[in-house]
């Protein structure tokens, strides 16, 4: 399970840069992504999709300020534990096929 913004026709998921997600996605951008629960239970059907991610800090700084929208008082305090961690963060664009 991933948390993720919509953003137009688009999701966009925030994510630690060196996570092996990004690692995959870099390799092949062609995912397949379904609705689940918190705890990964899928709650719907899988669905063909194309991600890439997004380099630039505008866009990641775009998607922390959709995040912050979302999520709340939640989101401010994953960022906070990540600072203690010292850990970076990208984007994920996911476009459904």
């Amino acid at each position: 399970p991933v948390w993720f913004a919509q953003d137009g026709d688009t999701l966009r998921i925030w994510t630690q840069a060196d996570s092996g997600k990004v690692k995959r996605i870099h390799r092949d951008g062609n995912v397949r992504i379904v609705p689940s629960t918190a705890s990964g239970e899928p709650t719907g059907e899988w669905a063909e999709a194309h991600a890439k991610v997004l380099e630039d800090t505008r866009e990641v700084d775009f998607t922390a300020r959709l995040f912050k929208k979302k999520y709340g008082i939640m989101f401010n305090l994953f960022g906070a534990m990540g600072k203690l961690r010292r850990a970076k963060y990208t984007t994920i664009q996911v476009e459904i096929h």
